[in-house]
C-alpha cells in the first residue's frame, strides 16, 4: 500500500471513530464521560444523606438528647449505651440539682464536680452523655438538664416481678432504691405461696400460677430470677413465654435464652470473693 493510501486509511478510521464516539484505540469516547458522570451523580445522590447523617452524629438539629449515632453511608447504628457507672450517678446528680438555691438557672460541670467531690473530667463526660444542652461559658440550664436525666430513667417501662420469694427475693422486693432508677418491682411469686400475702413493707406475694395473668395485666417487662439453680431455666422459659425478655438472674448457673432476650447474671458470692482479693495489706 502506498504511503498516501495508508495515510488516507488511517485518517478515515479516525474520522469514523470520531463519528461513533470512539478514540482511535477503539474504546468508546463516551465511556469515560459516562463513568465520570455516574460518579458525580452517585456522589450527589449520597451527599444529602451523608449531610443528614453527619448532623445526626454531631448532634446538630437534634433538639434534645441524641441517643443515636450514624455511619457515613446512611446506616443507622444502635443506640449509644450510657455506661453503668454514669447511670449510677444520675440520682446523685438529680438530688444535687434539686438542692440548689431557688432561682438558680444554670450550673457548670466545674461546680458540680467541686460540690460533689468528683473529678471534673468525669462529670463533663457524664453530663455530655446524659444531655447535649450544655453551652460554652454558660453551662447547663438546670431545668433542661433535670428533664434529660429524668427522661433517661423513665424512658423504658420498668415494671418488674420476682420469681423466688425466699429471703433474697423478699429483700429485693422490699428494697426501695430501685425507684430512683425508674424500676418498679410489683410483686414476687413462689410455688410455696398458695394465696395472696404481703411482706412487712406491704409488697405483694403471689402463687407462681398467677404469674401469667399478672404480667399481662400489668405490662411487666423485667423478670428477676431468685430461685435455686436447678429451677432457674424453667423460670427463664416461663418469663420468655409471657413476653418478658429482660431478666436479672441471681441463680448460680448459665441459662439458655433466645437471641432476642437479654439476661444479666449476679453472683454475689463471686463478687465478694473478687473483693477479697482486692484487700490491701
Amino acid at each position: 500500500m502506498a504511503a498516501s493510501e495508508y495515510r488516507d486509511a488511517i485518517c478515515g478510521e479516525k474520522n469514523r471513530n470520531h463519528d461513533m464516539g470512539k478514540p482511535s484505540g477503539g474504546i468508546p469516547m463516551h465511556f469515560g464521560r459516562t463513568a465520570s458522570a455516574e460518579r458525580r451523580n452517585r456522589g450527589s445522590r449520597l451527599a444529602p444523606d451523608f449531610r443528614q447523617d453527619r448532623a445526626s452524629f454531631t448532634g446538630k438539629g437534634s433538639g434534645g438528647v441524641s441517643q443515636r449515632s450514624y455511619m457515613a453511608k446512611g446506616k443507622v447504628m444502635e443506640k449509644n449505651e450510657i455506661s453503668r457507672a454514669t447511670l449510677g450517678r444520675i440520682p446523685m446528680y438529680i438530688k444535687y440539682l434539686k438542692s440548689l438555691p431557688e432561682g438558680t438557672q444554670t450550673v457548670s460541670a466545674t461546680s458540680v464536680a467541686k460540690d460533689l467531690n468528683l473529678g471534673e473530667v468525669q462529670v463533663r463526660k457524664d453530663l455530655g452523655a446524659l444531655s447535649r444542652t450544655g453551652r460554652p461559658r454558660i453551662g447547663y440550664l438546670i431545668g433542661e438538664l433535670l428533664a434529660c436525666m429524668e427522661k433517661i430513667l423513665s424512658a423504658e417501662n420498668g415494671n418488674t416481678v420476682i420469681v423466688g420469694a425466699g429471703k433474697l427475693g423478699k429483700a429485693l422486693l422490699d428494697y426501695g432504691g430501685f425507684a430512683e432508677y425508674g424500676i418498679s418491682i410489683l410483686a414476687a411469686f413462689d410455688k410455696k405461696i398458695t394465696k395472696k400475702e404481703y411482706t412487712g413493707e406491704g409488697k405483694l406475694l403471689l402463687p407462681v400460677e398467677e404469674l401469667s395473668g399478672f404480667c399481662l395485666k400489668n405490662n411487666v417487662k423485667i423478670g428477676v430470677i431468685a430461685v435455686p439453680a436447678e429451677a432457674a431455666q424453667e423460670i427463664c422459659d416461663l418469663f420468655y413465654e409471657n413476653g418478658i425478655k429482660v431478666m436479672w438472674c441471681f441463680s448460680p448457673c448459665q441459662l439458655h435464652v433466645p437471641s432476642d432476650a437479654v439476661i444479666q447474671y449476679e453472683n454475689m458470692a463471686l463478687s465478694l470473693a473478687h473483693l477479697k482479693t482486692q484487700r490491701k495489706t
